[in-house]
């Protein structure tokens, strides 16, 4: 039974041996599989080393070694951004040569599941900004593609997605940052930065109007709801009605300051919800779909502990797929006390 180090774990390994504590209290049973959220358990116990199953470790440690690549290719991006966005506090001097390369680096980004381990994996709540920007622009571009956009406008999109928070620069860390609820004032000066980023974006004679109307109006909604103008959905550029969409689905699923992030398969749901009232349906359906189809076939946890295999997902209810357990059938729409805790991205 080999042990391994707590940074190299994986989700999907097993657990070999119960997890005890100095003072007795066991944290994992034998067989369990390891989710990225019990792993992040493990770290909040101070936990060095547990023992895991020797069989499965090869095969990990080959899906481990592809997924380092691509997030050290997501981090030297993520660094780019930093630089770009810090760059810009007392100034509206964008700087384009980074803006390009990480053009280019999400661009090359196209493996979905890959790329949503590493989205996954890498959650900093002190590098949140830069990492939403590029996880925007990630899911951006793959809606783009999959409502069949050309490659000049597909890049106008990722520009657009990469840029929408930029005006966020021009409001308070303290505010930004506040773990508490913010108060009337305080959000009205958050409503403030679509205006702000626009305003920089707009500036520069190298971006295009496509761009600046993007980070204007992702904050729009259908129905007027939204801000910074309330405008209704016929006068919301599609880059507006597109980056809505990615950054609400990053935002629920990622963890802030303020709040612990939610389950994909529930934030899908919330989407559809709202695409009746603020959120194009299309656009929403198209994105749904691409990830819902991603899913199929993956393992995941369930509240019962269990582990099982989704075969169908209702598109009306993704959070109640048909999950295959052993050689048995589990309607989770049928089966009220049963849900899925975690989703295993291999």
């Amino acid at each position: 039974m080999p042990i391994v180090l707590i940074s190299n774990l994986v989700p999907g390994m097993k657990v070999s041996k119960d997890v005890i504590k100095e003072n007795g209290i066991k944290l994992l049973s034998k067989d369990t599989i390891l989710s990225s959220y019990i792993i992040e358990y493990l770290y909040e116990w101070e936990i060095n080393a547990i023992h895991i199953e020797e069989d499965e470790i090869e095969t990990i440690n080959v899906r481990k070694e592809k997924q380092e690549k691509f997030s050290k290719a997501y981090n030297n991006t993520l660094n780019k951004v930093e630089e770009c966005i810090e760059g810009l506090k007392g100034s509206n001097n964008l700087k384009l040569e980074y803006i390009r390369e990480t053009i280019a680096d999400i661009q090359g980004f196209t493996e979905i599941s890959s790329m949503l381990q590493t989205i996954n994996n890498i959650k900093d709540k002190d590098k949140y900004i830069y990492q939403h920007s590029i996880n925007v622009a990630v899911y951006s571009s793959f809606i783009g593609r999959w409502i069949g956009l050309d490659e000049s406008t597909l890049k106008k999109l990722i520009y657009s997605a990469l840029l929408h928070d930029i005006g966020k620069t021009r409001i308070s860390k303290d505010i930004l940052k506040k773990p508490g609820r913010l108060n009337d004032q305080e959000y009205k000066k958050i409503k403030e930065h679509p205006i702000h980023g626009y305003n920089i974006v707009k500036k520069n004679k190298y971006l295009s109007h496509s761009i600046a109307l993007g980070v204007l109006q992702h904050h729009e909604r259908e129905n007027s709801s939204g801000y910074p103008f309330g405008v209704t959905g016929e006068k919301i550029h599609i880059f507006g009605k597109i980056i809505a969409v990615a950054d609400i689905y990053d935002a629920m699923t990622s963890n802030k300051v303020y709040k612990g992030r939610q389950s994909a398969l529930k934030v899908i749901e919330e989407l559809l919800n709202d695409s009746f009232h603020t959120l194009d349906p299309k656009i929403v359906r198209v994105f749904v779909n691409g990830l819902t189809d991603f899913y199929i076939g993956s393992t995941v946890i369930l509240n019962n502990g269990k582990v099982g295999e989704i075969i169908t997902i209702n598109p009306m209810h993704p959070t109640k797929p048909l999950v295959k357990l052993n050689n048995n059938f589990i309607d989770l729409r049928k089966e009220k006390d049963i849900e899925i805790q975690d989703i295993l991205i291999s």
